[in-house]
Parts: C-alpha cells; structure tokens; sequence
C-alpha cells in the first residue's frame, strides 16, 4: 500500500480499489459506461478542488457534462466555454444548465482587491473585475469580507447566466425542448447549493416549476436534484443505493398495484430486479464492504448489514402464524409482518369446524438510512415475488438443456411467481410445465388460465409450452409422480408439507440420478416441516470418491450427474433453524452454502479467466518471466479450474437450493419496486411524512 504522503501513487491505489469495487458492485457499469454517455446535466462551474460537481451533487460517471475554469468564469469571447455549451446543448441534448459558484472563491477574493494577481491571471479575472466595478457602491456598503466575497460570487453567477441566456445555440434549445439553465452557488461551509433564481422562466425563481406545477427532477445513479420553487432553491438529495431518495415522501403501494407492476416488468426491467438482488445476496453472505468506505483505521470492514433472527407468534383463535422480519443495510432499514397458516391450523384434534383458511398478507416498512419512512407495501404478491426471484437467480444458471420440464409442487402465488418469471426470462427454453395440486381446485384452474391467456406467450417466446395437472385422484397418479420427476430438469416446491412430497427412491435410484436436476424448496418454514425426501437431501450431503476415478479406480459414480456435496440456502442461519428437512438430516454449517456466495460465479470467471488467458499468452513470450510466475500460475490455474467445476455443477449437476427467506429480501427488492412505482408514476405518495 502506498504511503499516505506518496500522493499519487496513493490515486492510483485508490482507483484501482475503486475501479474494483465498482465492477464487483455491477459488472456491467464500465462496460454501458464505454457505449457511450447521456448526461442530463452541464456543469460550468469553478476548478477549486473544494467545488468537484459529480461529489458534491452524489451523482456518478455519465451523469454530469462539466466544464471548469477559474471563478467560473463565462466570456462570450472564450471558444473553450463556448465549445463545451455547443457540445452539450447541441449534440448531448442536455436537459439543464447550472452555473455554479461557490463560497470562499480565490478569484472572487481577487477581484475585490486593487492588486495585480501577476501573469495571465489578471486578464483572466477582467470580467470579474468588471463585475466588481459595474455594481461597486452596493459591494462597498458590505463591511464584512466573507460577506462581500460571497456577494461577487452571485452577482459573477447573474452576469454569467445573462451571457448563458444570450448564446443563440442556448437560446433555440429552450425554444425548441425547454431547456433550463440555472445560476447557483455552493455553500463549502456546509455542503449545500443555492439555487439563486437565475436563468429560464422554467428554472428562475421557482428552480423548475413547470406550468403544471410539478417538480422536475433530475435522477442520477445516486442522487437525485429537485429544482422547486417557493424558495428559489435548488434542492439535493442524496439516493441510496437502490434509488430511492431520502426526501420525506412516504410510497404506499396495494397488492394490486405491486401485482400489476411486476406482472408486466419486461425481460431487461426483470434482469433489473435479479441484479439488484444478487448485489444484496453476494454482500450479505461475503460480508464485502466498498473499499472507499470509512474504515477509521480498521481494515476488513464489515458493509452496513444488519439481519436479525427472525420473531414469530401463533394464534390460537386463527391458527395462524405472524412473521416479524427486520433488516438493514447501506441502502436503509425494512421490517416485514406477514401471517400466514399451516397445514395444522385447519386440524387441531378435534371434531370442530376447520379454522378459516388464511391467506399470506401483510405489510413491509421500509425507511432511509437516516430513518426517514420511505414505502409501506402490501406484502402478499411482493413476498413471493422476491422468493422467486431469489430462486430465478440459481435457475438462470442452469444449461439451457437442463431447462426443458420444470414441475411445480403447489398452486399458490409463490407456483405462479416461479412459473412465471422463468417463463419471461427463459421461456424459449421451457417446453413442459408439470404441476401438481392435492386437487383440481379453483386455484388450480386459475393458474392454468393465467399462462394459457397470457397474451405475452408469443413475445416472451413460449407460446408452445405445454402445461400439464396431475392431482392424487388419477388414478395412476404414483405412476405419473415418477415419470414426471424423472423428467423434470427443474423441481419447485411451494407447499407448508410436514411430510415429503414424492418417495425419495426416485430420484436417488440408479435411473433417478443419471440426470441432473435442480431442485427448489421454498414452502416449508418451520422445524416440523418437509417437502425434499430426506433420501434426497442425504443423497446431496454424500461426499462421494472422485479422486478414486482419477487415480484409475472405476466407480459407478461417474454414470450419475455431479454432486455438489452441498445444499444452497438464502440464510444459513435460519436454514439450520427453520428448515426442517436439513434440521431432520442433522445438517451442519459446513454442509451448506449461501446462495449469495454463489451468485457473482460466472461473472467473476469469466471476467478473470479471459484477463488470465490474455496474461499467459504475453508472459509465454519471455521464458524467464514464465519461469519466474510458474508457482503462481499454477495456483491461478487450479483456482479456475475449481471455478469451471463449480460453474459445471450449477449448470447440470444435481443441485438443491432451500430458502426459508430472509427480510434484506424484502428490504433490497422492495427499495427497488418503490424506485420502480416512481418511474412508473404508481401508487399513492405522502408528503412531507
């Protein structure tokens, strides 16, 4: 590491952790950055290295056009300036100009002097001066210097915007398409900008009310600007990092409205949510903290993750069992309630009418960093669609010959939700849906309709898959289970079963494992219940002999699809105490992977193996550099063959992944469908909460 004092050696080490972190965070962040940029915003402000606009706004790479010189200077004479506004107006159709000066300036204290400054300088403050000189008697009458240099600096701000307002290429651009331009000034003393009612009739005064008396914002990736008027002032508020501002506006969102908005996400908006969520996942099982982060010294800082155990209650008049699910992160605090039934709720022992059948629900309370309320939302559609997405997270890394038939065990929201989001993301690869119900229900009717109706099967590319029923009433049901497992690529079970849902020697006999499956149990959440065969889940803990076959010893194992030796959970912690087919198997943590390890897999190969083929190549060139590496190279080279081994195994291998949930889900995904409803201008919106 270098040395503090050793300043830009210590740049470059902080690029490169940043550029590090960047690309963990989001790998494709650098790449859209190289596509090409689409700011909204031109930036002409000052060079002071107090005053650098992408920090003191929150924004990021892409966002801001900029152009700085000394006291922000702007000359009808200058071509640098006047470049830089013909690009940006012309050619970028940015959407706002803001001229911004700033407190405590140099030049501004320059020009209020009678000195020679000495060179250049002096010729560069003349429009300054001449700012000083046309309004002296009112900068005169200001005793205090601090005041009096801040004072120059707006009057330079109103004297730049009248040159801004005077440039025809500016001019036409607010004819044509509204464009706004902005005079402002930054306050160094606490961080705050100014908006000084400077500019368009748009932005002068009002800061960007409209005729229709709206805001206009401007959204970064991690900021946001409101120009709003009443006080003249531009307001910033910082976002975090799904998106969601900390302004105090409170989001209430239905089930219905939360249904609608994710039952039409198309395939780039459902990407969205999944990397969303994998960012969430990964930093919650790898305890990855930014490099850039405060560290006060201390190294290996844990990021902002809070996830606490989970609290429940029963109720003996229902029958039903309350969830308190908190959490926090960088991105704020969220706290799911949400009741729901087991399948003892409706057989208590006795001769009685059963229980009436209650319907998960709830709501999710998400808050800012700051503790600001940000989203209350119903949490009956939300829940399962996080809990799909989750899962649609281990399914998108299937082969897609390992995605042929999926059967679902279920019929409810969470079967629909799985069903569907793997129809929309890889639904040319789908030809069967097999599901199994305890009955030919109305639910099950329903949810046969919603596919076979669905009037995005042609788009979305599925319009040939079949759907089939199989209930325990046909009377060759047993037959028709086995064949349809033995079948299946993927497996999905969302039913509270306290008992297994198939005869676990299906799938662990000879003929059961020379295919590999993936399967998904998501409907079981308390210790006494089971939906995986403890076959199955003892058949995925066996450590089984590959390096006999290595060494020459013929097994039959090698017929079979690949073992991971593990199962995959969403919390590790609350599968060893919630999940009752792992606390039945005696599982131990040692015998199970979080799914946020595994995530960012196949990102982080590929990105690594193809720099690390690229370095062997060059190094091949000088053999005395290779010889040097050699150890290193070996280490780099079983590193990724453990990677493709890996990467195969959640391709086609047998892989079982238990989720019993987790409320950073909920917190992370629901950030995002608040951001979302936003953009899609859904839901009810309170003010000042």
């Amino acid at each position: 590491m270098p040395r503090a004092d050793d300043h830009f050696l210590y740049a470059l080490s902080s690029n490169n952790a940043w550029a590090g972190y960047k690309a963990h965070q989001n790998p494709h962040f650098f790449p859209k950055l190289a596509d090409g940029q689409t700011p909204q915003i031109l930036w002409l402000g000052c060079s002071d290295s107090r005053c650098p606009e992408t920090t003191i706004l929150g924004l990021q790479p892409g966002d801001v056009f900029v152009h700085r010189n000394i006291a922000n200077i702007i000359s009808p004479t200058d071509i640098n300036t006047s470049a830089v506004v013909e690009y940006a107006v012309a050619h970028l159709k940015v959407k706002h100009i803001v001229l911004c000066g700033h407190t405590s300036c140099g030049g501004a204290a320059a020009a209020l002097g009678d000195n020679r400054v000495g060179g250049v300088l002096d010729t560069w403050l003349t429009p300054l001066k001449a700012v000083r000189y046309a309004n002296l008697e009112a900068l005169d009458a200001i005793k205090d210097d601090k005041a009096r240099a801040t004072k120059i600096a707006e009057l330079n701000v109103e004297n730049g915007v009248k040159v801004l307002m005077a440039n025809m290429t500016i001019r036409e651009a607010i004819k044509e398409r509204g464009l706004q331009v902005h005079g402002c000034l930054f306050d160094i003393a606490c961080g705050r900008i100014k908006d000084l009612g400077y500019g368009t009739e748009r932005g002068k005064g009002r800061g960007g009310l409209g005729l229709d008396g709206q805001e206009d914002v401007v959204r970064g990736r991690h900021a946001q600007i409101v120009f709003r008027g009443g006080k003249g002032e531009m307001a910033y508020f910082p976002v975090d990092r799904q998106g969601t501002s900390t302004k105090m506006t409170l989001t209430v969102l239905t089930d219905d409205q939360i249904s609608k908005l994710v039952s039409n996400l198309t395939k780039e908006e459902l990407q969205r949510f999944m990397g969303v969520l994998k960012g969430a996942l990964h930093e919650y099982s790898t305890a990855t903290a930014a490099p850039s982060a405060p560290t006060n010294g201390k190294e290996n800082v844990a990021p902002e993750i809070h996830q606490p155990e989970r609290t429940s209650i029963s109720s003996k008049a229902t029958g039903a069992t309350t969830l308190f699910m908190p959490s926090s992160s960088s991105v704020g605090t969220g706290i799911k309630v949400v009741t729901l039934t087991s399948p003892s709720a409706n057989n208590d022992g006795n001769e009685q009418p059963p229980k009436e059948n209650i319907k998960p629900t709830g709501a999710i309370t998400l808050f800012s960093p700051y503790g600001t309320p940000l989203g209350f939302l119903h949490a009956s559609t939300l829940t399962a669609f996080r809990t799909a997405l989750a899962s649609l997270l281990l399914i998108s890394k299937r082969d897609t010959s390992h995605l042929k038939t999926i059967t679902v065990f279920g019929t409810g929201a969470q079967a629909y939700w799985h069903i569907r989001l793997s129809l929309l993301l890889l639904g040319p690869h789908i030809s069967q849906i097999n599901i199994l119900s305890r009955s030919f229900s109305p639910p099950v009717s329903s949810l046969l309709r919603s596919f076979l109706t669905c009037p995005r099967r042609e788009t979305e590319g599925w319009s040939n898959t079949q759907f089939s029923v199989l209930t325990p009433a046909h009377n060759e049901y047993e037959r028709l289970l086995t064949e349809q497992l033995l079948e299946s690529d993927v497996i999905i079970c969302c039913t509270p079963s306290t008992t297994p849902l198939w005869d676990g020697n299906i799938l662990t006999s000879h003929e059961g494992r020379q295919k590999g499956r993936l399967i998904v149990a998501i409907g079981s959440y308390k210790p006494n219940m089971q939906e995986i065969p403890q076959e199955v889940i003892a058949q995925a803990l066996k450590r089984h002999r590959r390096h006999d076959h290595e060494r020459g010893h013929h097994w039959h194992w090698h017929k079979h699809a690949e073992e991971g030796g593990v199962i995959l959970v969403d919390t590790l912690d609350g599968a060893l105490k919630e999940a009752g087919e792992l606390i039945k198997a005696g599982a131990r943590p040692e015998m199970l992977v979080e799914l946020g390890e595994l995530v960012m897999l196949n990102d982080y190969h590929e990105h690594h193996y193809i720099h690390h083929c690229k370095d062997e190549k060059e190094n091949s060139k000088n053999d005395n550099e290779a010889a040097e590496g050699e150890g290193g190279k070996e280490e780099q080279g079983d590193q990724d063959r453990d990677h493709q081994k890996l990467a195969k195994w959640l391709a086609k291998g047998n892989v079982i992944y238990k989720s019993v949930g987790l409320g950073l889900m909920d917190l992370s995904v629901g950030m995002e469908v608040v951001k979302f409803a936003g953009e899609k201008k859904v839901g009810s919106r309170v003010e000042g909460f």
